[in-house]
C-alpha cells in the first residue's frame, strides 16, 4: 500500500469523526420562539392599461309591428262654405236680396265642408240675436261628401215680417260646431 492512499483515508476517517463529534456535543433542541409581527403593506402598484375593446354584438331581430289603432275621431274642419238664393230662383246675387214678408226669408242653402254625418242647425242671425229657420226640404244631416242642400224659410207662427235690414244665415254642424254663414238683404215691401 502506497503513503499516498494512506493519507487520503486518514483524512477522510478524520473528517467522519469530527462530524460524530460535533453531534454529539450539541444540546437539546431550544423551545421555539414567538411567532414575529407582520410586516407593513406594500404600496399598490400602478394602475394597468385598459385592455382592447371586446368585439360588438350581432344586432337583435326587429320585433313586430303592433296593431293599428282605432280610428279618431274626425278633427275641425275647416274651408266649409255656404251659398244661398232666394228660394224659387235658379241664380242669386251675393248677397241674396229679398222682399219683407211674414215667412221671409225663403231661401234654399247650400252648403260644403262639414263633418260628414253631423246634425245641421240653421239660423238667421243679424245684431239683435238668432231666428232657427225650418227646413221645408232638403238635408238635415251632412252627407257623406260634407255636403248638404236644403229649402229653409221662417215659422209662419210669427205674424210680424222680419224686419227689413242686413243678415247673415249660419250653418252650424253638431257636435264639431263647423260653422258657415252668408249674407242677405231684406228690402221693404214696395208700398202700393
Amino acid at each position: 500500500m502506497s503513503f499516498k492512499n494512506k493519507t487520503i483515508n486518514f483524512g477522510f476517517i478524520a473528517t467522519i469523526m469530527s462530524i460524530s463529534l460535533l453531534a454529539a456535543c450539541a444540546g437539546p433542541s431550544g423551545v421555539q420562539g414567538t411567532q414575529g409581527s407582520s410586516g407593513a403593506q406594500g404600496n399598490a402598484g400602478p394602475t394597468g392599461s385598459q385592455g382592447p375593446s371586446g368585439v360588438v354584438g350581432a344586432s337583435g331581430n326587429a320585433g313586430a309591428d303592433g296593431a293599428a289603432g282605432a280610428k279618431g275621431d274626425t278633427g275641425p274642419q275647416t274651408g266649409a262654405g255656404l251659398i244661398v238664393i232666394a228660394s224659387g230662383e235658379e241664380q242669386g246675387s251675393v248677397p241674396a236680396v229679398l222682399i219683407a214678408g211674414t215667412s221671409q226669408p225663403k231661401v234654399q242653402v247650400y252648403g260644403s265642408g262639414f263633418p260628414e254625418g253631423e246634425f245641421l242647425i240653421i239660423e238667421l242671425i243679424n245684431e239683435r240675436g238668432g231666428i232657427a229657420l225650418k227646413n221645408k226640404d232638403g238635408d238635415e244631416i251632412v252627407g257623406a261628401n260634407g255636403s248638404f242642400s236644403a229649402k229653409l224659410e221662417r215659422e209662419k207662427k210669427n205674424a210680424d215680417p222680419t224686419p227689413a235690414g242686413l243678415y247673415s244665415i249660419c250653418a252650424t254642424a253638431s257636435p264639431s260646431l263647423v260653422t258657415a254663414c252668408s249674407p242677405i238683404v231684406i228690402n221693404e215691401a214696395p208700398v202700393e
